[in-house]
């Protein structure tokens, strides 16, 4: 299965999600099913940056994929803890 890393250069807010949609829409649309986003540049995610994470892995289980979040900041990875979203998919620090 083909696999993918998206550097993420923005946090992922309300006022980013859409281009990144549009970005994952397309690696689907390229039968590319594996996606890591690296995160090391997202410092802030809101609320609608988190659906947005969660539409994309359901969207790659769905086809057999998965989503994995590298270099992702303390303070995100606590709160995907928190929010138990680490036992949905991988979440490196």
């Amino acid at each position: 299965m083909a696999s993918e890393t998206l550097k993420i250069t923005n946090d992922i807010t309300s006022s980013f999600v859409e281009l990144l949609h549009r970005e994952v829409d397309t690696l689907i649309d390229d039968s590319i099913f594996e996606i890591t986003f690296d995160m090391s540049s997202v410092d802030v995610v809101d609320s609608t940056g988190i659906g947005f994470i969660i539409r994309v892995q359901n969207s790659l289980k769905q086809k057999g994929g998965a989503l994995r979040l590298r270099s992702v900041n303390a303070d995100i990875l606590k709160m995907m803890k928190i929010m138990r979203l680490d036992k949905h998919f991988s979440i490196e620090e």
